[in-house]
């Protein structure tokens, strides 16, 4: 995307590719099923969405958002820094609208009744629950700041890579039994 190309290869003709005009970006998203690239435009410093299928963009809600995460099937997307999660192409209202912060990884439960997500300057692990409409539970990661994140289809392990000081590693966490122990300890 930094050439303002990229190359699609579907799963299901990968002899066939396409190719997409995208602005020169740096940051590049992808949603779940692959339909929906959202980039943030070097020159314009705005956040644009890109359906793939078609090859057209269009401003990403009003386009100063820097990340987005899909759902799985694509029905909701998270975007930082305004942190709002809004159900796909419904975006004149969010389904919440969390306290602004710069989020480098976030991932949806594959039912999409959570968010778990990590902050730029933060060890903090927060789960949000969708439904509820609030934090759940929340734990810190010593080892360092979370950059990516991947939760496993039955919501009980959380992948987390992370950097610090210049060091990355993954880490493998039980989140089940994270939730199970935050429960014991604050029921509330």
């Amino acid at each position: 995307p930094t050439k303002e190309k990229m190359f699609r290869w579907p799963i299901d003709s990968p002899d066939q590719s396409n190719t997409l005009t995208t602005p020169a970006s740096d940051i590049v998203d992808f949603s779940d099923t692959g339909n929906c690239i959202v980039v943030v435009d070097n020159h314009q410093n705005c956040q644009w969405l890109i359906d793939s299928q078609r090859n057209q963009k269009t401003l990403l809600v009003d386009g100063t958002d820097k990340r987005a995460f899909f759902s799985k099937n694509d029905k909701l997307v998270f975007l930082s820094p305004s942190n709002r999660i809004y159900e796909f192409n419904q975006w004149d209202k969010p389904i919440a609208d969390l306290p602004d912060a710069i989020c480098q990884a976030a991932v949806f439960s594959a039912d999409g009744k959570y968010l778990v997500r990590g902050e730029e300057q933060s060890k903090d692990i927060i789960v949000y629950s969708v439904g509820q409409k609030k934090d759940i539970f929340q734990f810190s990661i010593n080892e360092g700041t979370a950059k990516r994140m991947w939760l496993t289809d039955d919501n009980a392990h959380l992948i987390v890579y992370i950097e610090s000081s210049g060091n990355a590693g993954v880490v493998v966490l039980d989140l089940a039994k994270l939730n199970s122990q935050a429960n014991q300890e604050f029921p509330n």
